[in-house]
């Protein structure tokens, strides 16, 4: 869990910095979303696509999840980053 979580704030870091944020498809965003659900994966045995988007909502509607991001990645553009990484791989999918 750590090794994923340390390729997503180190990536999420590098793709915050591309202008024109957000920024997907690209193959940075989906390293980011891969090493996010994989992170998920090994939390939730009960993973699921729509799981992953409800809880990328949480990331941007709890205010403790935004400041937990921006911590991580030094970034106040994380959560919401994340989120639309992540809308945008899960969607149409299941």
């Amino acid at each position: 869990m750590q090794t994923a979580e340390a390729d997503l704030a180190r990536d999420l870091q590098h793709y915050l910095q591309k202008p024109n944020v957000p920024y997907v498809p690209s193959a940075l965003a989906q390293q980011i979303f891969t090493a996010h659900q994989t992170w998920l994966q090994l939390a939730s045995p009960k993973y699921s696509l729509a799981m992953h988007r409800g809880i990328a909502a949480l990331y941007v509607a709890d205010e403790r999840f935004a400041a937990y991001y921006t911590a991580l990645v030094g970034d106040q553009r994380a959560a919401t980053g994340l989120k639309s990484i992540i809308d945008y791989y899960t969607q149409n999918e299941e």
